[in-house]
Order: structure tokens, then C-alpha cells, then sequence
């Protein structure tokens, strides 16, 4: 009788394995999916992740992200799964960054829509007027082109439209 193999779903977001090279300063992870790789400490703490991160803190205390402890603080910096993804795998790479690029479009065209549906319809220049900030950074926005919009700017926008956050991005 052949063995029976299981695959776990979602194997490819599973962390399982954690290890550590402080010369080299590099974290060496494994997916449950097979793959394995390093990822340098330079590459998470220029991300926008903390300055200075402390390798001799480090956990994997679940499946799902990497906990390092951040020098001369007794703050822990989360490192979540799909940051050493997006280092190690190409393909999963490749996919998030069309994904984020197909959802900034929509909330851009979702943006685009509520201005001219509403009553009056508006210009980008009265909504960014409405909404306090740039016309420019409005245009921006609606052009799918600001990859990370702030909060505060989309609570501007929505106020600015009279709709809840909730609408636009949604």
C-alpha cells in the first residue's frame, strides 16, 4: 500500500522552522510548503521595520510570524510570514504586487465613481477641497499610483464624500 500523503492548506504561509547566523546576520526560515531560505537582518530593518534589531532576541512563537527583540528597547518587532515570502519566493512575490496594484486601482476607480455620483457631482478639485487635502494627491489615489494611502487621508476623502471609510474600501 503506498503511503498517503497530506498536504496542509495554506502550507505556503506556515513558518517552522527559525534559525540564526550572527556572523553573517541573516535569518534562516522554512516554510511547511519546503521552502527554505535566508532573509539578512539589513533587509528587515531597511524595510521600515525597527533601525537597530537585536538577534540574540529572537522567537518564532507561532506559525504565522517572527518576533525580534529591537536594541536598547525592551520593544519586540513582528515579522509576519509573507515578508520572508516576498524575500525568498519570486512567483508569491510576483502575485501580492499585482494584487496590490489591482486593489489600489479599484479604490481609486471606487473613489472616482462616489465623486461623480454624488449630489452635486464632484471635480477632484471640490472634493479635495472637501476633503482638505491636494488635488494632486487626490489624482494620485484615483490613479491607483500611492501605494500605501494613509488613513488619515482616506477618513478625509470619506468625510469629504459624506460615506464611511468602510465604502471605499470595500
Amino acid at each position: 500500500m503506498a503511503p498517503r500523503i497530506v498536504t496542509l492548506p495554506n502550507a505556503h504561509m506556515i513558518l517552522t522552522r527559525l534559525g540564526v547566523d550572527h556572523q553573517r546576520r541573516t535569518l534562516k526560515v522554512a516554510f511547511a510548503d519546503g521552502l527554505e531560505g535566508e532573509v539578512s537582518l539589513e533587509d528587515i530593518e531597511s524595510s521600515g521595520q525597527s533601525q537597530a534589531l537585536d538577534l540574540s532576541r529572537i522567537s518564532l512563537p507561532n506559525t504565522h510570524h517572527v518576533e525580534i527583540g529591537v536594541l536598547n528597547s525592551g520593544h519586540i518587532e513582528e515579522v509576519p510570514w509573507d515578508f520572508f515570502r516576498m524575500h525568498l519566493d519570486e512567483e508569491f512575490r510576483r502575485h501580492h504586487i499585482q494584487g496590490e496594484e489591482q486593489s489600489r486601482k479599484k479604490l481609486g476607480l471606487r473613489i472616482k465613481r462616489m465623486r461623480a455620483l454624488s449630489e452635486p457631482p464632484l471635480t477632484q478639485e471640490e472634493l479635495a477641497t472637501k476633503a482638505s487635502i491636494s488635488r494632486v494627491t487626490l489624482a494620485d489615489i484615483e490613479r491607483g499610483s500611492v501605494r500605501h494611502p494613509r488613513l488619515e487621508t482616506l477618513r478625509k476623502i470619506a468625510k469629504g464624500l459624506t460615506v464611511e471609510v468602510s465604502q471605499l474600501l470595500s
